[in-house]
């Protein structure tokens, strides 16, 4: 099993380059450097957290994001993204007739750069491509809180079309890509993204960070803890996902809603209970109002699908909702209308005719309206709360988890969590094959900052004692956080490329905690949080004293044991190449002994609103809770 880790994604071709860049990068870490042998340790010391922002003085609303990423200039030594092109992707920039300011108020008030920027930041945010005419603008408050971290940095926005598919999608990346943009960011859950290999929005993104592009992305906003007094308090319930899957007899008001739907061969059911009595439902504890949906994903490979799944609800009042699939595609949706307060019976049917055992994927946003799962711990090859998929989890992305700026070192409630695997590859013959081993994505890259203060975005999260202010929630604030900080890191280093920079960001990153007590850190916050003066000064070349280890935790009796196979993260990597067994050995006294040390074991849209959407379709979601 490989394990994507941070200074190991470079490490699937042949072969090290180590260019003059790249050497003052593994140098910084403490690096040995050798023609094809590089050695990794030493991280940097963690530092006092600063108060405020120095950039403060000329902006109307102070830079909440710099001083909780410590970045701010007096901390960088002038260093303010100057030279770098940072592009976005969201909804729209200055489209919104309802929103509290337009981007020439933004700029006015030091918020966005642009001609009468009182800070000096003239250059505009130049907008690529058409641009809708309505929209909530979350892209300009993303734009705002990565001209808070990296002011200097040059700013594009292109919008992402209300119902693009993956595709569509890929590019809107490339015209991003193409107008020059060193960096890019987006907010967007694709839920048309395969679960279990790399989609074509994965394989665009690895085209252009072969280029030196760096691209990150919101991890997503559908973790939720059970309700207090429920045996589901201190777990992430809001995914539920298992190696394989196990066949029992179905409820026979499910056989009969699927009967009347037109299904007419064998049927049977998902298998709950592992080591008990045969299960065929999860009951779930459920209260919305609003609608929602939930979308079931298989293991099986592109081009070649021949299995049938589908997820089931039954009511307490015995009304059965039959989720929808699409031919030849591994995943199916579940939309749920507003659902009163009871306790629902979910079934994941499969048609036997086709008796395949895949492993199984099942991720809602049901957000706080799902309360109480029957099932809610982690157990043997079933693992509860993993909710990060498609590009999410690609070896050329950094995902991005959210954190309060109040409390960085915390994982927000709703940050989406991992594990996600890949088990298959795509080929130029358009079917995707089976890779040699699983690819294990433990959980996000790194931890940014959300509930920035802003000018406008967003109207539910007002901020008390200070009209027309309103904090930006969700992994979409946290997102171009840290794409402000890479683009700091850009400034220092321009060749540096992203597995390099998941590496550096790794090695600064300060330890953090999650917000539920039945789950290891690492699955909702990666490393930890950014620290963007020591991720800069380890471009730099720096080499400060390495701080203490993080003490580990407690071991979590309800997570998959470090020998599950399908989900266990150890880090042996079989039979790798020279120079990757070179970075496994540095890691060893590394980035593997601090991820050991938190997690011994692993397997939206994302912004404005949790239990409702700016915008919601099919196929794709915005991170704001």
């Amino acid at each position: 099993m490989r394990v994507s880790r941070p200074a190991l994604t470079a490490e699937r071709r042949e072969g090290v380059v180590v260019d003059a860049t790249r050497t003052r990068v593994l140098q910084g870490l403490g690096a040995a450097v050798a023609v094809a042998l590089v050695l990794i340790g030493g991280p940097l010391p963690a530092q006092a957290e600063p108060t405020a922002s120095d950039l403060d003085g000329c902006r109307a609303i102070p830079a909440d994001a710099a001083p909780a990423l410590h970045a701010e200039p007096s901390a960088l030594g002038g260093i303010d993204g100057t030279g770098v092109t940072v592009g976005i992707i969201s909804d729209s920039f200055d489209s919104s007739s309802t929103t509290h300011s337009r981007a020439a108020d933004d700029i006015a008030a030091g918020l966005l750069p642009g001609p009468g920027n009182p800070c000096g930041h003239e250059q505009p945010v130049e907008l690529v491509g058409p641009q809708p005419s309505t929209g909530s603008d979350e892209g300009r408050a993303m734009a705002q809180v990565v001209h808070s971290v990296a002011p200097g940095a040059r700013l594009m926005f292109i919008a992402s079309p209300e119902d693009q598919d993956a595709a569509a999608f890929a590019q809107t990346i490339q015209q991003l890509a193409d107008a020059g943009a060193d960096v890019i960011v987006d907010d967007e859950v694709l839920f048309d993204e395969p679960a279990y290999e790399q989609s074509v929005v994965g394989r665009t993104i690895e085209t252009l960070a072969a280029q030196g592009i760096v691209y990150l992305t919101s991890a997503g906003n559908y973790s939720v803890g059970g309700a207090p007094g429920t045996a589901s308090e201190g777990y992430d319930i809001a995914g539920w996902s298992t190696g394989a899957y196990r066949p029992t007899s179905c409820p026979d008001a499910v056989v009969d809603a699927l009967r009347a739907k037109g299904r007419t061969g064998s049927l049977d059911c998902m298998d709950f209970a592992q080591d008990a009595a045969p299960d065929a439902t999860d009951t779930l504890r459920i209260s919305t109002s609003d609608p929602q949906n939930g979308v079931l994903y298989w293991a099986e490979p592109v081009g070649a699908v021949r299995g049938s799944f589908v997820p089931v609800l039954t009511s307490p009042d015995g009304t059965v909702i039959v989720g929808a699939t699409e031919q030849g595609t591994p995943a199916a949706a579940l939309i749920l209308p507003a659902l009163p307060l009871g306790d629902y019976d979910l079934s994941i049917v499969r048609d036997a005719q086709v008796p395949i055992t895949p492993a199984i994927t099942l991720r809602w946003s049901l957000k706080e309206g799902l309360l109480d799962a029957e099932y809610h711990a982690s157990v043997g090859d079933d693992v509860v709360g993993a909710t990060i998929t498609g590009h999410q989890a690609d070896e050329s992305v950094i995902s991005v988890a959210a954190a309060s700026v109040a409390s960085p070192t915390v994982a927000e409630p709703y940050s989406s969590a991992g594990p996600a695997v890949h088990l298959f590859e795509s080929t130029p013959s358009g079917v995707s094959v089976p890779l040699a081993e699983p690819m294990v994505f433990p959980g996000p890259d790194i931890t940014g900052v959300a509930r920035m203060r802003t000018n406008f975005f967003s109207t539910r999260h007002p901020v008390a004692g200070q009209p027309g202010v309103w904090e930006f929630w969700g992994t979409s604030a946290a997102a171009p956080s840290m794409a402000g900080v890479v683009a700091l890191g850009k400034q220092v280093a321009p060749g540096v490329t992203t597995a390099e920079v998941k590496a550096a960001l790794a090695a600064t990153a300060r330890p953090s905690t999650a917000p539920y007590a039945h789950i290891d850190p690492v699955r909702m916050t990666g490393p930890g949080v950014a620290d963007a003066s020591a991720f800069v000064a380890l471009l730099r070349g720096a080499d400060p004293t390495p701080p203490a280890p993080p003490v580990p935790p407690t071991p979590d009796v309800s997570e998959p044991a470090a020998s599950a196979p399908q989900l266990a993260a150890t880090g042996a990597a079989p039979a790798p190449l020279g120079a990757l067994a070179a970075l496994l050995a540095g890691l060893g006294g590394m980035l593997l002994a601090r991820a050991r040390a938190r997690s011994g074991r692993f397997r939206c849209l994302c912004g404005e609103s949790r239990g409702q959407w700016a915008r919601e379709t099919p196929t794709t979601q915005r991170n704001r809770p």
